[in-house]
Formats: structure tokens, C-alpha cells, sequence
């Protein structure tokens, strides 16, 4: 196994915690891993990974930020604040 899925895997099992909770949750949909809680704010929701197949044809913040509004957006939920465009 090479370092950065050595991290990766660190990464994942710190932060899948929070979604682990009783009262968080852990989604894994669409290349997304992610978590939330009812706590509004960071870190107690968040992306952990991504991985997608295709290389967007949008500049990559972009990209990144349509992906993150998307998927919590999917969610129906009202625990995640708005996200801003970076």
C-alpha cells in the first residue's frame, strides 16, 4: 500500500467517527463519503472523501464546490449550513 492510501485510510476512520455517533450520520454516494451531525457547523459535518471516475471540464474549485453542494443538498437534511462558491 503506497503513503497516500496509507492517509487516506487514517483519514477516513478519524473523521467517520462523527458519523458513527448515535445521533450523526455517515453517507457514502456518487464517489462521496461524508458526515453529519446535527451540530451546524465545522467539523461536526463534512466531506471526507471524494472520488470520481471523470476529470471535470470545470475549473476544479468549481467542480469541487457544485459536488459538495450536491450531495448535501441530496441528503434533504437541514443540519448543514449553506455553502459558499470559493
Amino acid at each position: 500500500m503506497d503513503v497516500v492510501t496509507e492517509i487516506e485510510e487514517a483519514f477516513v476512520a478519524h473523521w467517520s467517527v462523527f458519523g458513527h455517533w448515535a445521533q450523526g450520520e455517515l453517507h457514502e454516494e456518487d464517489g462521496i463519503l461524508r458526515f453529519e451531525t446535527p451540530i451546524r457547523h465545522l467539523p461536526y459535518n463534512g466531506v471526507i472523501r471524494t472520488r470520481s471516475e471523470e476529470t471535470p471540464t470545470q475549473p476544479w474549485r468549481e467542480w469541487w464546490s457544485f459536488s459538495v453542494r450536491a450531495a448535501c443538498s441530496s441528503s434533504g437534511s437541514s443540519t448543514h449550513p449553506p455553502i459558499r462558491p470559493i
